[in-house]
């Protein structure tokens, strides 16, 4: 519902912009469709962040299953540990998928609705999963995290951060090694930049290699009985 109300403000975005041409350069437009799909592909990175905190914490209610010793009697029976571990992974995946598509989905058909545009409810739909591998690359972070049980506030602490890096680094004249080198700085800001391969496939090799060290680390540990 917020997405749709985020993309309904088309065309008052687009107004604000021409009566403020300078908001324009704050959001890398030029031009009434230019802006407006520069500003909405802002939004749209500010509801993956909010996806990523959901991943994050759907993959640290197993330190709770672990503690509440639910963990230790699943694992008693044939279920194995990265069975366990890949289960809560799909699930987090899955519905991260679902609620970036359901984000982009109302972006679109907001902002479709608001210019009469009908082709921004595919584009926003799908630009959307664009920043899937970086919400999965917080996944894999605190499924480490858990396979470790080296505490949650480590990931908080970089996911926190990373945020608000990419709300307001540029507000606060970040150095640009700081910015690109953020998370969600890495992710193209679809549909308004061109969503190019290396990047995601970058972020989607890390979110691999942080899954398989979790999965390693959690068959290596003893479990909370």
């Amino acid at each position: 519902m917020f997405a749709l109300l985020t993309g309904s403000t088309g065309q008052g975005i687009v107004d604000s912009f021409e009566s403020q041409p300078q908001l324009a350069e704050v959001f890398g437009g030029a031009g009434q469709d230019d802006v407006l799909r520069s500003t909405l592909s802002a939004f749209l990175a500010f509801f993956a962040m909010a996806v990523a905190v959901h991943a994050v914490v759907s993959i640290n209610r197993l330190n709770h299953e672990e503690d509440e010793g639910r963990t230790g009697v699943v694992l008693a029976t044939a279920v194995s540990r990265p069975a366990w571990l890949g289960g809560s992974l799909l699930v987090s995946a899955l519905s991260s998928t679902v609620l970036l598509l359901v984000s982009g989905l109302g972006v679109g058909a907001g902002a479709a609705s608001s210019v009469g545009d009908p082709g921004l409810v595919g584009a926003f739909t799908l630009a959307s999963l664009a920043h899937l591998p970086t919400v999965l690359c917080f996944t894999g972070l605190a499924a480490l995290a858990h396979g470790l049980r080296a505490g949650k506030w480590w990931v908080w602490t970089l996911l926190v951060a990373s945020i608000l890096v990419g709300l307001y680094g540029p507000l606060f004249d970040l150095p640009g090694a700081v910015l690109e080198a953020a998370p969600f700085a890495l992710t193209p800001r679809a549909p308004h930049e061109a969503v190019t391969l290396p990047p995601l496939a970058l972020i989607t090799i890390t979110s691999a290699t942080l899954v398989a060290a979790a999965t390693a680390a959690l068959r290596r540990r003893d479990t909370t009985a």
